[in-house]
């Protein structure tokens, strides 16, 4: 083990050291199982540690870490697995933690043995991936009570970076030093073979319209790193089409206002929202290096914020199984706004955060409401009974977010709401983060969708009957929080009439 792996942190990354080198001889993982108080790393960090003493990864900022694989060296030779308290209530009292609080380690001694294919395939594929599933066959004698059920990684989040020149290589380099993959898509021959020979993964970009070998996914942050009118319309027009967490883009205020106004033209104008820039958190960088830093801060800090945290353990759900017979000209939900069907605008929230699921509500022989929904990521749910009303297209959703575990809130939008907008729904994640209550959208004090609500409500809106609101099955209505919009983004479209004036006032400057 070398001397940057002592510090590694990702857990996929310790954990492809311990198949590589299980062959070698045998090997102890030391995984956080348990916090109270203050503590340096979170439950599932991970250390490995060999006969020798030799680490990758660590537990604290280094008060403990030679006692931890001292232990983890004696239950090597012992072949024993078991687990140890430091902090409060340890009885190593000779070992404070300075932070006050306490950690429980529990140290896995596995022997020497060659490792399964399946389990390092496992590690390459970007998904969730469980602690317990990921040391299958290889699982030794656990002690009684502990539980690595808890232990589930994200794929690391990975760069895509655009562009052309210093800007691009600088992001690069700073991103690789915080140990995150990167992606390189690259113009010019200097760059690709500067890029090269520092290692980076380097796609040419031939042309703006060229197609792209990788695609995102809801781990990848992209970033445009090109002041070329040329390139932008078209990089930026695939990013906003994936499921990307974070899109930003380097240049001026005045050339995001260009941007975004091309954009609008594409029909591409609910998007937009997603696009930082100009990109960073300290402004007006003009050193490649400087802003590098201050676009990195501000991708951790988006990446990483409370909404996007519960946006990934919440499935998102779209109610499009409504007739819409007031509308009399047609599928109202297909009926052209702003340049675009209305569904297809509701449709893009599918990427507006790394959503656990997408599911999408349509009546019986919608193709059209079907198509939309699925090329922007859904999973198309037909409801053969919607003429009774909400309440069934409700269940349906829900029975469907139910069969994964992992999810634990749904925020449900209709589809016939096509002014809301990305920035409203992360303040209804960021507020159901901090209290794990339902959070419901509040217009003219009304509580209204959309609205997020806590698995521990799924049971009963399962039970839902008739056209009846989601307040109506709540145990505890006075038990929700309310994040509250303008009338003019939370209107829906019934009628023609609602349309006609709705396009007018978005014509009106706001």
């Amino acid at each position: 083990m070398t001397s940057t792996d002592r510090y590694a942190e990702s857990p996929r990354r310790i954990l492809s050291h311990l198949f590589a080198r299980l062959a070698d001889g045998p090997l102890a993982l030391c995984v956080v199982v348990a916090t109270r108080g203050g503590a340096v790393r979170a439950p599932g960090a991970l250390m490995l540690v060999d006969e020798q003493g030799r680490r990758s990864g660590y537990m604290s900022g280094g008060c403990i870490d030679e006692d931890i694989a001292a232990h983890a060296r004696q239950s090597l030779t012992s072949g024993v697995a078991t687990r140890i308290s430091y902090g409060l209530g340890s009885p190593f009292i000779d070992m404070p933690l300075p932070c006050g609080g306490a950690i429980d380690i529990a140290i896995l001694p596995f022997r020497q043995t060659a490792v399964p294919a399946r389990l390092t395939e496992k590690l390459a594929v970007r998904e969730m991936l469980s602690l317990a599933d990921a040391l299958e066959d290889l699982a030794p004698d656990l002690l009684e009570g502990v539980d690595l059920s808890d232990c589930v990684y994200e794929p690391e989040l990975r760069l895509r970076i655009a562009g052309r020149g210093a800007d691009a290589l600088a992001l690069a380099r700073l991103a690789r030093f915080g140990q995150f993959e990167v992606l390189l898509q690259l113009v010019d021959e200097i760059d690709l073979q500067e890029a090269e020979e520092d290692g980076f993964v380097c796609e040419r970009l031939l042309s703006p319209s060229s197609p792209r070998s990788m695609t995102d996914d809801r781990w990848t942050a992209f970033v445009l790193a090109f002041h070329d009118t040329e390139w932008e319309g078209e990089l930026l027009a695939e990013a906003l089409a994936g499921p990307a967490c974070y899109i930003g883009a380097v240049g001026s205020p005045r050339t995001q206002d260009r941007r975004r106004r091309a954009l609008a033209e594409k029909g591409l104008e609910p998007g937009i929202d997603r696009i930082h820039g100009p990109i960073g958190l300290v402004p007006s960088q003009r050193d490649a290096s400087k802003l590098a830093i201050s676009a990195f801060a501000e991708i951790l800090k988006e990446t990483g914020s409370l909404a996007m945290r519960t946006a990934r353990t919440t499935g998102i759900v779209v109610m499009a199984a409504g007739s819409g017979e007031r509308f009399r000209d047609g599928d109202k939900l297909l009926a052209s706004y702003c340049g675009a069907p209305i569904l297809q605008r509701t449709a893009q929230h599918r990427h507006g955060a790394p959503f656990a699921r997408g599911v999408g509500i349509v009546p019986p022989g919608a193709t059209e409401r079907r198509a939309i929904l699925e090329q922007a990521g859904w999973t198309a749910i037909e409801n053969p009974e919607p003429h009774h009303g909400k309440a069934t297209s409700l269940r349906l959703a829900i029975r469907e977010l139910r069969k994964d575990d992992r999810i634990e809130g749904a925020l449900i939008l209709l589809g016939d709401m096509p002014n809301i907008r990305r920035p409203h729904l992360l303040r209804l994640l960021e507020q159901a983060g901090k209290t794990g209550r339902p959070v419901f959208t509040q217009v003219d004090g009304r509580p209204m969708p959309p609205a997020y609500i806590p698995r521990s409500a799924f049971a009963n809106i399962e039970d839902m009957t008739g056209d009846g609101g989601i307040l109506s099955v709540l145990e505890d209505t006075d038990a929700i929080d309310l994040v509250p919009l303008d009338a003019f983004s939370a209107g829906d479209v019934d009628t023609v009439a609602d349309l006609a004036a709705m396009a007018s006032a978005n014509a009106i400057p706001r």
